[in-house]
Formats: C-alpha cells, sequence, structure tokens
C-alpha cells in the first residue's frame, strides 16, 4: 500500500497555518462544487481538518475519491487543461487550507524547485495508491475492498487504542459503498461479518478496527471464519 501524500518541500506548513489568511471551512461546507460550477481554482493544501472529494456521475451517482487530511493535497486538477469532472470537495469537519493558485504556484516552483520535484513524488505516489485502488476494484471481492478500505482510513486518519485497535472517525455504510464501489446494502452485509468475526465494532460515535487482525486476515495468514 502506498504511504500518504506528504507535504511538497519547501512549505513552510506550520507558519502558513498560523496566517490569518488562510480559509477556515465549517463541517459541512463546500470548498467547491463543479455541478454548482465552482471550480477548484486552487491547489488546496490541509492545513488542518478533513477534506472528502467525490465525483458524480452523469446519471447523479457519487464515487468518494478519498479524504485528505493535514499534509495532504488536492484540486490538482488546475495543473492540467482538461475538461473539468463532476466533482465536489467538502469539509467533514472544521478545516483549514492552504491554497495557491497557479501562478502563485508558478512563482513559488521557480524560487524553490524542489517544490516541483516534491508534487511529482506527491503524484508518483498517489498515481500508485490509485492504481493499487482500480486494481482491486478489478480483482477482489467486496469483502476484501472493504477491508482494505477500512484498514487504508485507520492507518491515516486512525487513533491507537491501549488494546491495540485503532479508532477512527465514525465511517457510514453509504459512504463505505461510495469508496469501494458497491450498494450501502452490500456494505452492511459484510460490515455485519466483520464485527461478528470480531475484526471491527462502529456506531455513530466512532469506528474502532483491529489492524493487525485485518491485516493477518487480509494477507490470508491465521484466517478466521467471519
Amino acid at each position: 500500500m502506498a504511504s500518504p501524500q506528504r507535504v511538497v518541500p519547501g512549505v513552510e506548513r506550520a507558519t502558513l497555518s498560523n496566517s490569518p489568511q488562510v480559509p477556515k471551512y465549517k463541517k459541512g461546507q463546500l470548498v467547491y462544487d463543479t455541478r454548482q460550477g465552482h471550480l477548484p481554482r486552487c491547489l488546496y493544501l490541509v492545513a488542518d481538518g478533513k477534506v472528502r472529494v467525490s465525483r458524480f456521475a452523469s446519471g447523479g451517482r457519487c464515487t468518494v475519491i478519498d479524504i485528505y487530511t493535514p499534509s495532504q493535497f488536492f484540486g490538482e486538477s488546475l495543473l492540467v487543461s482538461l475538461p473539468f469532472s463532476s466533482e465536489q470537495a467538502i469539509a467533514l469537519e472544521n478545516t483549514r487550507l492552504i491554497s495557491w493558485t497557479e501562478l502563485e504556484l508558478d512563482q513559488i516552483v521557480s524560487r524553490q524547485p524542489q517544490v516541483a520535484s516534491g508534487l511529482i513524488r506527491a503524484m508518483a505516489e498517489r498515481i500508485v495508491s490509485l492504481s493499487d485502488r482500480i486494481e482491486s476494484l478489478c480483482t477482489e471481492n467486496t469483502e476484501r475492498r472493504i477491508a482494505k478500505a477500512l484498514l487504508r482510513f485507520a492507518n491515516r486518519m486512525g487513533k491507537p487504542e491501549r488494546d491495540g485497535s485503532t479508532r477512527m472517525l465514525p465511517l457510514t455504510h453509504e459512504f463505505l459503498a461510495q469508496y469501494v464501489g458497491t450498494s450501502r446494502e452490500m456494505v452492511t452485509l459484510y460490515m455485519n461479518h466483520l464485527r461478528r468475526g470480531d475484526y471491527i465494532s462502529y456506531s455513530r460515535q466512532g469506528t474502532t478496527l483491529k489492524r493487525d487482525a485485518v491485516s493477518e486476515w487480509l494477507l490470508g495468514n491465521k484466517p478466521k471464519k467471519i
């Protein structure tokens, strides 16, 4: 599994995060929504909080691209001259974002060439991660896709508990369905399997995952029947 995309070198995140010019978004607030004509005119870096980016098919079906957390960027459509897809970015909690227009980014790169190489590395990591996800969608069953999604979010956003498990924000079955490409009903079925197998517990307050046990199961080591 590819590591989370890191902040591009040359950007002093801590300094910028304390700047009064850093935009603040409340939980549930849109950063942009191309369906409403609000285009991503900046490259965004999450200073604090979490942002979900989703895309919508012509029939309105939603696919979650990812959740971006501190030190990760999104809005890279700015860097290519392609038609914008139906894309939405929304704050999942109170969030602060650092942003650069294309002109500002060009100026930073001209002064600090290492920023360009950092962006290239970060984009390469993202491509590898998305390639792994496409492979999983094409070759693995729904249960394994759900388990991998839970493990990924736990690794990126979870907090370790004393018993060795990892606690993270509540993940709705609808959200997981939009991430792994299945129905909410199928997610509910397999989440119940995982819960009965003692891999996971969840409620509206949060989701707790036994990461080591799930990793062993995915590797085929000491599998449990679920």
